[in-house]
């Protein structure tokens, strides 16, 4: 299993674009209501490192190109396990393959199913 560590703002991006599908720019800004300017700096970061892809390839993307590009999950991250782990600031989520969600918070409580996340997952 991958771990990987993301802000907050980061999370909501990841978790607007889902593991098995692309997504336009526009539809990332209005899923996650964040300004423009935030919402491209913010896909740049996770492009730097390699966790998001755009399509068309491109290293760092413009904020007048962010609403008509397209984003995905690096398939790397997203096809590698079968179990994805993603580390924000109010706790740790982790999805397996068939769609069952746990989230564990920083003081070690643990919770199943009753929250509102939307993920995305297949299995190839």
């Amino acid at each position: 299993m991958r771990t990987i560590k993301l802000s907050g703002r980061e999370a909501s991006v990841v978790r607007a674009i889902g593991f098995a599908n692309s997504m336009l720019g526009a539809e990332i800004q209005d899923y996650v209501r964040m300004e423009s300017d935030d919402v491209t700096d913010i896909l740049n970061s996770l492009m730097a490192a390699g966790f998001v892809e755009s399509i068309p390839y491109s290293e760092q993307i413009e904020l007048a190109e962010m609403p008509v590009m397209s984003f995905e999950v690096n398939p790397a991250y997203s096809h590698e396990s079968r179990v994805v782990s993603v580390t924000f600031a109010r706790g740790t989520l982790i999805c397996t393959e068939i769609g069952v969600c746990s989230i564990t918070s920083p003081n070690r409580e643990k919770s199943q199913g009753g929250f509102a996340l939307k993920v995305r997952l297949t299995t190839l």
